[in-house]
């Protein structure tokens, strides 16, 4: 009993490493550093909303070269001042360039796909590129 136990325990362990070691990328949570950036190189429209109005999840991929911005909006159903920034648009992708952010696409459902030559990974866009 013990041999089939310990067995399935190294058969799990030997899959988590394997599982690990053959990812292809993943998107992150930026370093306060990344996120200043990344914020800095959005539209200043958007930097100017409160930060009680709207909340931006940001996402960076593996290499720390792209990011997608999405947009939240918080209290929104309030009649308080901050329905004034409620918007329906697509996520910017930004892509690192020294030590600036520049935004070089949009992703949405409804968007047009991006093309495959800006080399932006997969798991940040929410429809495959174009070729």
């Amino acid at each position: 009993m013990a041999a089939s136990t310990a067995a399935i325990i190294a058969g799990v362990i030997a899959a988590a490493v394997l599982a690990g070691t053959t990812s292809t990328g993943h998107a992150r949570h930026p370093t306060l550093k990344e996120r200043a950036g990344i914020t800095a190189g959005l539209p200043k429209s958007l930097q100017r909303d409160p930060v009680g109005c709207v909340y931006l999840p940001i996402r960076v991929s593996s290499d720390g070269r792209f990011a997608r911005a999405g947009v939240d909006f918080l209290n929104w159903q309030h009649n308080g001042w901050c329905g004034r920034y409620l918007m329906n648009g697509p996520d910017p992708i930004l892509r690192k360039t020294g030590s600036r952010w520049k935004i070089i696409a949009y992703t949405s459902g409804s968007a047009p796909r991006t093309k495959c030559s800006l080399a932006i990974p997969r798991y940040l866009l929410v429809k495959s590129c174009r070729r």
